[in-house]
């Protein structure tokens, strides 16, 4: 026997029914009431916190120097094995602190290159003279 029942799309559907009843497995009340269980788990776990108000942050404020992006780390750690924060919401967090960490040590670097090439054209206009 064939499940009596619908599809989303309306049309019949073709799926063998159970042995006793005029509905498939999919459309039996045991597959309702676990898509329903899953929907339930699925609430909880997308209503964790995915951001935090500026006061909760280190120092209330974005990170700006390397310390920040350590005490920020750290922090995110934190939140993150207290549940505090979702574990996406940690990953990007650490992305843009790897972003920022990266990017502060390539203007350190740049500002001691320009110093330096001040220097050696220093030190090549003294030895011409």
């Amino acid at each position: 026997m064939t499940c009596t029942a619908t599809t989303a799309s309306g049309e019949p559907c073709t799926a063998p029914a159970l042995q006793g009843q005029d509905v498939c497995v999919f459309h039996s009340d045991r597959a309702r009431q676990a898509r329903a269980r899953g929907g339930e788990t699925t609430a909880r776990r997308t209503t964790k916190v995915r951001t935090v108000s500026p006061d909760a942050v280190p120092g209330g404020k974005a990170p700006e120097t390397l310390d920040d992006c350590i005490v920020w780390a750290s922090w995110l750690t934190f939140a993150s094995v207290t549940g505090l924060l979702d574990g996406v919401t940690v990953r990007e967090a650490n992305r843009s602190l790897g972003t920022l960490k990266d990017s502060l040590h390539k203007r350190d670097l740049l500002a001691r290159i320009r110093v330096l090439e001040r220097q050696l054209r220093e030190f090549e206009q003294e030895r011409v003279a």
